[in-house]
């Protein structure tokens, strides 16, 4: 593939492809390094709703700044391409290519990834979809969290229609309930 963004973000492989959009990794010309480029599939690119929702799992990601969660350089919309958002591209593998590990490990990256869904606690988000897919081992060895295009208000209720992935949700959250701190807390117990 050879395409570039906003004349600066060079699409060099796919990364993965997700229910909206497909995740890329990319060249930022500008400051010469890699970095992963999630791009909202065309299909979804008029739509409003999605594409708004969109936008709003790279701004919540924006205001979250924790060592165990991936940070969101930039964001942006190309006319050929629709709208897209940068962040940092995590070098080594996602958790479930790894399950299963060793207690001690498991124990280490549980509770990284349970100081990552404090800091989005304390903002006031529940992230909805804490799953092994959604948490990549960087390089060093350390959990860090992705995936935030489902990430709700605490206390948010949503009886139509209740996203994530059925193996992680819990069960107030299936019943159409409120989503809390709790919920996250046990998807991550699950997995």
């Amino acid at each position: 593939m050879n395409q570039t963004l906003v004349n600066r973000y060079q699409i060099l492989a796919t990364l993965g492809q997700g229910g909206m959009a497909t995740v890329y990794r990319a060249r930022d010309l500008l400051l010469k390094r890699d970095v992963a480029l999630k791009l909202l599939r065309p299909e979804f690119a008029n739509n409003p709703s999605l594409s708004q929702q969109f936008s709003a799992e790279a701004q919540t990601a924006a205001q979250l700044s924790h060592a165990h969660i991936a940070r969101i350089f930039d964001v942006g919309y190309d006319p050929s391409s629709g709208p897209f958002f940068v962040q940092e591209l995590i070098e080594g593998q996602s958790l479930d290519q790894l399950l299963p590990v060793a207690a001690p490990q498991a124990l280490i990256w549980t509770r990284e990834i349970a100081l990552a869904l404090a800091a989005i606690h304390q903002q006031g988000y529940v992230h909805c979809d804490v799953k092994p897919q959604n948490i990549r081992i960087n390089a060093d060895g350390h959990a860090i969290l992705l995936d935030f295009g489902i990430v709700q208000a605490i206390g948010t209720t949503n009886a139509e229609q209740v996203y994530g992935t059925p193996q992680y949700i819990a069960p107030e959250r299936a019943e159409g309930g409120a989503t809390t701190e709790a919920s996250d807390i046990y998807a991550l117990g699950i997995m």
